[in-house]
């Protein structure tokens, strides 16, 4: 019996369940995070680990960016607020 299909993201999710969802290879995947167009994933146990919704918000500001450069602008602003102390 085959499993029936996810119906929803999981809050995180390893190199091959992301390159799948994006339609993407795990080389680009690697390739986009050394770019700063991907957020780094979350690394333990000896497993990276992407939060799908940093991941979702990475791509919506590289669609609204119009170009490359703007996308890793607005990426790394974006991820510079997250991490900044209250």
């Amino acid at each position: 019996m085959s499993k029936a299909p996810r119906t929803f993201m999981p809050a995180f999710m390893d190199a091959q369940t992301l390159a799948y969802t994006l339609s993407l290879s795990i080389g680009t995947i690697n390739a986009w995070v050394e770019r700063g167009l991907l957020p780094k994933p979350l690394e333990t146990g000896g497993k990276r680990l992407w939060s799908w919704r940093a991941v979702e918000e990475a791509m919506e500001r590289l669609c609204e960016a119009g170009s490359e450069e703007a996308a890793i602008a607005a990426i790394t602003e974006a991820v510079k607020k997250r991490h900044a102390p209250p």
